[in-house]
């Protein structure tokens, strides 16, 4: 009996067969790399959110490069594939203090897909953070002006924002990027969100009698705050309301508020020395962080 081998055409078949099943595992294992790699960034993306965020909590303020790079990103020894960007003023100020940022992201990627459809700004960024994706290739940058701007692509694009470390190449977009904005992070940190005047009312008064009525915000802490006082009606010779701040009197008038950056306590001194006067007391109250509370009151006798 005799023996056969392959002939050239089987063995040209087996070959194509043995390199499609390579080939074919071959980007399987290269899909399932870049899956892991980009699960990874999307990982130090989050780790890294948190971290500038618990920071923030502790703090009042973002922590600076430097403090990202030492104590809270999450990707040591490599730091080119991390970017962390925050807004200027924020770092190492009292971010409840601020109402704006001069940062902004802009997301290109709706026109890119679409030329027709503008790309899509993010205003009042308080900060970015990204990370290389797959490529390992950092492509996102800040690019200084007023205000800084984040731009970030469409996965297909090939670009490259970032030229530190210069790169020999433009790899298309893979980068992780997300971002907190203003008011996310006051939120997040327990900035204080409202301001409200308390007092209900002023008692009604006895005549000839001086009255000393305090008011009173939501907490205890009336030097932070800005007190505006004035009353609606010209008030007879006879009669004052006054307002106590620090222990010092100041008498109100008509349609010209008083203004006091730093009252310990806030009351109002009333004195009515005729029987038909009759007033109203406006109070304006408002913090630092741009809350503000205003109330009119009615004074009058029994």
């Amino acid at each position: 009996m005799k023996k056969h081998g392959f002939t050239l055409i089987e063995m040209a078949i087996t070959l194509t067969i043995i390199g499609l099943i390579v080939g074919g595992s071959l980007k399987a294992v290269k899909s399932m790399r870049e899956k892991s790699k980009i699960y990874e960034a999307k990982e130090n993306v989050i780790a890294a959110k948190n971290a500038i965020i618990g920071a923030a909590l502790e703090n009042s303020y973002l922590p600076n490069q430097s403090e990202f790079s030492k104590n809270l990103s999450p990707v040591k020894g490599n730091q080119a594939i991390m970017l962390y960007s925050p807004d200027s003023d924020l770092v190492n100020d009292d971010i409840c203090t601020y109402t704006s940022t001069k940062l902004i992201v802009i997301d290109n990627s709706p026109n890119e897909i679409n030329p027709s459809v503008p790309a899509r700004t993010i205003d009042n960024v308080a900060f970015v953070v990204a990370s290389a994706g797959a490529n390992y290739n950092m492509q996102t940058a800040t690019i200084n002006g007023t205000p800084r701007v984040v731009n970030i692509h469409a996965s297909f694009i090939q670009t490259d924002d970032n030229t530190t470390p210069i790169d020999k190449q433009s790899d298309e977009y893979d980068d992780v990027v997300d971002w907190v904005t203003l008011s996310q992070l006051k939120s997040s940190i327990q900035c204080k969100d409202s301001l409200r005047l308390i007092t209900n009312n002023i008692p009604l008064l006895d005549i000839n009698i001086s009255k000393s009525v305090p008011i009173y915000t939501d907490d205890d802490t009336p030097t932070s705050y800005t007190w505006q006082a004035k009353i609606a009606e010209n008030i007879t010779s006879a009669s004052y309301i006054r307002v106590k701040c620090n222990g010092a009197l100041q008498p109100l008038k008509l349609d010209s508020y008083y203004r006091n950056h730093s009252c310990s306590s806030f009351m109002l001194d009333i004195y009515f020395g005729d029987s038909e006067q009759a007033n109203r007391v406006d109070i304006n109250v408002s913090d630092n962080y741009g809350n503000s509370d205003i109330r009119s009151y009615s004074v009058s006798l029994k």
